[in-house]
């Protein structure tokens, strides 16, 4: 029998990423927000859930308090309803906002946040754990549990987790003690046990937005800002662990003006921590989107991943890597194309090293901020990339969420999935797989035509359906598999096509 051969448009190191259009997650009458340091608000599991958290202060409660929010994108039912993951501690009478997210390597995901009765909500440290279940939100435990000591007259604040292949989940926050002390305080989840409490850098320097990653060989990184004295620009500061040993604080931005905000990631490929921040550089009085890396031991000179030079503020961003070792940022910047609002701004580093020119990937005329960004990782998505953000177009602050396009991965020789495979579309001997739903995160896929087959000359050959496709009888050629976004109040219907080349 002739071999088929497909060939496809793949996402390659150095190749711009197409992305997806918005889609509106909430539809309140009251604020819906994400935080603004590093901390993890969206998250992928492996059988490609997508979990979505954030704190809003709803009115519609009667005595409305800060709370914890949460919805996730199921494969073949779409987004869920928003649910008050800290209803339990809202009828203890106490504000719960800023929030972060994590999935282990089971599956497990947990999610961490900030507690007091005062809108501060930064007096403890509160958690809950979900094995998902269902179509809906369902999984979660009943009842919220304290993470952080019980005892009162402490300041706990920026919460944030990461997790190792190992299954280890990692919590830090910024503890501030009674009498002055300011610590990153560390704690590790293995099993269903919590270990005992680190104080990493326990001293009177000022340290604030801890960010925590894990390394594929179950090291654990630290990253925040702050001062190694009692003045004095704020700088990016690292400590890292191996196996049970925490090494020396490290200075990762070496600024002569203040740096801060980092996040956190750790090339799966290399293994090496990559840190990205706001900062300023040393000539100008902008803030810039910073990166550095620790390769050989130390960390190296530090690139601007925005534009040098650049008459405009750039804003707080996050830093994911792809299980090709491929990096990729997210900030709120405004540019030369949007001069007066800033929008959501994406570059790529690719495995070689170089950042792409930034892009704009919102052009909505209203403010938005904070974006989180997370990797497909080892899961059942088609997607690469998700974010999601804070966005007032809407005349209150909703949260978006976008992905990347679908990358079609076809070959008439698919190779065994790995920890860094993703299931995508395949064809073996003649016979075309597509994923279930192509279009199901663009939004309502009831109202999304199937995908179509075209020819070169844009002539339909025919209709495509999730699942099995027999492509044998067709001649060698240049097709394209043509799929249709979901139309929505503020987007309308908008067009995707991958190219598909056959050779026999």
């Amino acid at each position: 029998m002739k071999r088929m051969v497909v060939a496809v448009l793949l996402l390659a190191a150095g190749m711009a990423v197409a992305w997806e259009p918005d889609v509106r997650l909430t539809d309140n009458s009251y604020a819906d927000y994400t935080y603004w340091s590093g901390q993890r608000r969206v998250a992928v599991d492996s059988g490609g859930r997508v979990h979505v958290i954030w704190y809003v202060m709803n009115t519609g409660l009667g005595t409305y308090r800060f709370q914890v929010y949460y919805k996730r994108y199921n494969p073949g039912f779409g987004w869920t309803q928003d649910t008050m993951l800290s209803a339990d501690l809202y009828a203890d009478s106490t504000n719960n906002k800023y929030p972060a997210i994590a999935v282990d390597s089971s599956g497990r995901v947990v999610a961490i946040w900030g507690n007091d009765t005062s809108s501060d909500a930064d007096a403890f440290i509160y958690y809950k754990t979900c094995m998902p279940e269902g179509d809906g939100n369902g999984g979660w435990d009943s009842a919220s549990r304290l993470l952080s000591p019980a005892t009162t007259g402490y300041t706990r604040e920026s919460p944030n987790l990461a997790a190792t292949p190992d299954g280890h989940v990692h919590a830090v926050w910024r503890e501030v003690k009674p009498g002055g002390s300011i610590s990153i305080a560390y704690r590790e989840l293995i099993d269903t046990v919590w270990q005992p409490q680190a104080d990493l850098e326990p001293n009177s320097n000022y340290k604030v937005y801890p960010a925590v990653a894990g390394g594929p060989d179950n090291s654990v990184h630290v990253v925040w800002h702050g001062r190694n004295g009692p003045s004095g620009n704020y700088n990016i500061w690292h400590k890292s662990r191996t196996d049970t040993t925490w090494g020396v604080m490290e200075n990762v931005s070496n600024g002569s003006r203040h740096q801060m905000y980092p996040s956190l990631a750790v090339d799966p490929v290399a293994g090496e921590p990559h840190a990205l921040w706001e900062g300023y550089e040393a000539s100008g009085i902008r803030l810039r989107i910073i990166h550095n890396h620790r390769a050989g031991g130390i960390w190296q000179a530090c690139d601007t991943v925005s534009e040098p030079g650049s008459a405009y503020d750039q804003d707080i961003g996050q830093i994911a890597f792809t299980r090709d070792g491929a990096g990729h940022a997210v900030w709120v910047g405004r540019s030369d194309s949007f001069p007066t609002v800033g929008q959501l701004r994406y570059s790529q580093r690719s495995i070689t090293g170089t950042w792409g020119a930034p892009e704009n990937i919102t052009s909505a005329a209203s403010t938005r901020e904070r974006p989180s960004i997370a990797d497909g990782g080892n899961s059942a998505s088609p997607f690469h990339l998700h974010v999601v953000w804070s966005d007032y177009r809407d005349g209150n602050s909703e949260m978006y969420y976008k992905h990347d396009s679908v990358v079609l991965a076809l070959s008439d020789n698919p190779q065994p999935h790995d920890r860094g495979a993703r299931p995508m579309a395949s064809i073996v001997r003649g016979v075309l797989v597509l994923p279930r739903d192509m279009t199901e995160l663009s939004g309502n896929s009831d109202r999304v035509p199937r995908p179509v087959l075209l020819d070169a000359t844009g002539r339909k050959v025919i209709d495509l359906r999730p699942g099995v496709n027999d492509l044998s009888g067709l001649a060698a050629g240049v097709y394209f598999v043509r799929e249709q976004s979901a139309a929505s109040t503020q987007h309308p219907v908008t067009w995707n096509v991958k190219k598909v080349v056959i050779q026999k």
